[in-house]
């Protein structure tokens, strides 16, 4: 009794559609259909964890079950890179990422893609730029993100301040 009743936990958890995280989007021209796109895990990637889909009618859809938010790459075999940027989107539980694929790339739809989005847009800007982002988003994936890629450019006054994990 006990195991039928942790199996049919394990089973609602897993069907738990506020744990579903999806990625849609469109490319700019027919001529992508049929060609396959991958969601690469930022960190940890592995043949296992990568997941793909056949892009039809310009158009995609990816569905992953997370506990919280991650940070993946959209990208195509390499030939293709040289028309379709790769782009870093945010999987999250019980949201929906809206991206265009194109030269260039973007994405949006949730806050913390709308957030990733701003950032590589202004990342060239200033120092100052990248410390102020940093601090408003320490806690989230995107903050702790962008810290691991500008942390080298801080004074150790901002990085005393930001307090971030290393």
């Amino acid at each position: 009794m006990k195991w039928m009743l942790l199996c049919m936990v394990c089973l609602l958890t897993a069907c738990d559609p506020s744990r579903k995280g999806v990625v849609e989007g469109r490319l700019p021209a027919a001529s992508f259909d049929g060609e396959q796109l991958y969601l690469v895990p930022l960190r940890d990637a592995r043949a296992e964890n990568v997941d793909s889909v056949q892009v039809k009618d310009g158009r995609f859809r990816f569905e992953k079950t997370l506990g919280e938010p991650q940070i993946f790459i959209l990208r195509m075999r390499p030939l293709l890179r040289l028309q379709v940027q790769e782009l870093l989107v945010v999987v999250e539980p019980g949201a929906t990422a809206t991206v265009v694929l194109g030269a260039p790339s973007s994405g949006g739809g949730t806050a913390l893609n709308d957030s990733l989005q701003l950032w590589k847009e202004n990342m060239g800007r200033t120092p100052e730029y990248n410390y102020a982002f940093v601090k408003n988003n320490r806690r989230n994936v995107v903050g702790k993100f962008v810290y691991s890629m500008i942390k080298g450019s801080l004074t150790p006054e901002q990085t005393e301040l930001l307090n971030m994990p290393e």
